[in-house]
């Protein structure tokens, strides 16, 4: 009878041992193409399908570059699945309307049409909607990874676990207090074109970047212009040549044109005043500075053009490269098959595009290094895990070309300035910015770099300063006819006050026109509330 009961507790030992070992091998997602099962991965994408409104954050777009990011993905680990799901709202066709309705967007797939034994991964553009993604996502452990959208919140590892940015899009409030302190500009005048057909990627730029220079040590006047006016644009390069020699342009290539021509006249375009422009990148949708317009003036503007210096929030090189260019090609042949693109191939947003490429291979990466280093996965979608092991690393291998993570996981962006070359008849790159990942005081950190050893500046190596020629209290320069709209000159609270006026009047205008806007704050916006029904489709 003992020997009975030792033998079944025996069988009993070995039964449960068994049992307890196949659970903990079902218990997790395995597949590293050797001895283990296949593992399938499902990206999923949140937005819309358009071109109404030529926004960058369009899936109609973007779609393309989840192609071919599954694509290289197969073409790599060909062991595995890697699928898409692209989940569309008929309550949400455009930007405005996605923060109200993309949780539910995601509830709905998760709840009744994801497949548990998948891996899932949100890869999309987003446009203001990060912060309830992130929600969702941190909610549900699952790896987000936005490629046009980024927010403070995303800093904060507790409230953000699973959420990374490649957004190609740099601060440009950030940019332009590093390159202006490190120029030693301390005073300056920014000018906004007010006509009615300005992008309004320059009147957000200019709203953001105007009230942060105080923060950084640096004076300004800030006026708003018509640039189809010549009166006004007289008054205000008056008003310009008291305060500053160094004049912060946002507005189209057309009003520059204008304000060079009418500064020529003023003896302003000799080397003693810089006229610095911005763009996010090189575009139709921003437009191109230059001198050649096949007009009588071109040659006037020409020598103008001397005095000019264009800021890109961008690396333009990165997506100059043979690689971009290959994948850029595919991806307008997708649109165009795909997608019912007729758009001229410049009209594509390069960089969100690219960076879309770029959030699938990041995603990819992470999912194989993982399992070469568990041997499988836990149970779930490990969205931490996939998220932690992406941030703080440098990638200089992707399709997509060099990409830097930092430790909050966002892209660290590169940006270039460029001055005129007489020779060439071009703008040219003269200096470049790395992003650091580094804060300080709240803000992002640049190094800046020379990359020319050539006359940069009217055949000189040096920029003018930023002291007005008639010294900073502009005494003798005044013109008595002022129509500047805020001047800081110590007090931050002043400009902010002074400045309430013409943000009242963006933030009205950000509701009708909405072009180039994806960037903004989410408080600048109305959305919609309200039930959406979820339309898919899968690749």
């Amino acid at each position: 009878m003992p020997f009975a009961i030792l033998f079944c507790t025996l069988l009993f030992s070995l039964w449960f041992f068994s049992v307890k070992a196949n659970i903990a091998h079902v218990e997790r997602l395995t597949g590293n193409g050797t001895e283990q099962s296949p593992l399938h991965i499902e990206f999923v994408s949140t937005g819309f399908f358009g071109y109404d409104h030529h926004e960058p954050t369009s899936l109609s777009y973007n779609a393309p570059a989840v192609t071919t990011g599954l694509q290289r993905l197969r073409q790599l680990y060909p062991q595995h699945r890697w699928t898409s799901t692209f989940i569309t709202d008929p309550q949400s066709p455009s930007c405005p309307f996605m923060p109200g309705n993309v949780y539910f967007m995601l509830s709905q797939w998760y709840y009744s049409r994801r497949n548990s034994s998948r891996l899932s991964i949100i890869v999309t553009p987003a446009c203001t909607e990060g912060s309830p993604m992130n929600e969702f996502a941190g909610a549900h452990n699952i790896l987000l990874i936005t490629s046009a959208a980024a927010d403070l919140e995303i800093r904060d590892r507790q409230r953000s676990p699973t959420w990374l940015s490649t957004t190609p899009f740099a601060s440009a409030n950030a940019v332009f207090c590093s390159l202006l302190n490190n120029l030693n500009w301390t005073t300056v005048f920014a000018s906004l074109d007010s006509q009615e057909k300005v992008v309004m990627y320059h009147a957000y730029a200019f709203m953001r970047v105007t009230t942060k220079l105080t923060d950084c040590g640096v004076l300004f006047t800030a006026s708003k212009t018509s640039y189809s006016d010549d009166a006004s644009v007289r008054q205000t390069l008056g008003e310009f040549n008291s305060k500053s020699r160094v004049f912060l342009y946002f507005g189209q290539p057309l009003g520059l044109r204008i304000l060079l021509l009418a500064a020529t006249e003023l003896g302003m375009t000799k080397g003693d005043h810089a006229y610095l422009a911005v763009v996010p990148w090189s575009s139709p949708a921003f437009g191109y500075f230059t001198w050649q317009l096949n007009a009588d003036d071109d040659e006037k503007v020409k020598e103008a053009y001397r005095s000019v210096l264009l800021l890109s929030l961008v690396d333009e090189e990165q997506y100059g490269s043979q690689s971009v260019r290959n994948l850029a090609q595919e991806w307008v042949n997708i649109s165009r098959t795909a997608y019912n693109n007729t758009e001229l191939p410049s009209e594509l947003p390069l960089p969100v595009v690219t960076a879309t490429h770029a959030a699938m291979e990041l995603a990819g990466i992470a999912v194989i290094e993982a399992l070469a280093r568990n041997g499988g996965l836990a149970v779930g979608d490990n969205g931490k895990m996939l998220a932690d092991s992406i941030r703080n690393r440098t990638y200089p291998d992707l399709q997509a070309g060099l990409w830097r993570i930092s430790s909050i996981g966002v892209v660290l962006h590169n940006i270039q300035l460029a001055s005129f070359d007489w020779e060439d008849g071009q703008l040219k790159v003269f200096m470049k910015a790395t992003e650091m990942d580094l804060r300080v005081q709240g803000r992002e950190t640049y190094i800046w770099r020379k990359t020319t050893s050539k006359p940069i500046w009217h055949g000189r190596n040096v920029l003018p300063p930023a002291v007005p020629v008639c010294g900073l209290d502009g005494a003798a320069c005044y013109s008595g006819n002022h129509r500047w709209i805020a001047q800081a000159a110590g007090s931050s609270a002043a400009v902010l006050v002074a400045l309430t006026g013409i943000i009242g009047v963006f933030a009205q205008k950000f509701q009708v026109q909405r072009a180039v806007w994806w960037i903004l704050e989410p408080q600048t916006l109305s959305t919609r509330n309200g039930k959406a029904s979820i339309n898919g489709s899968r690749v």
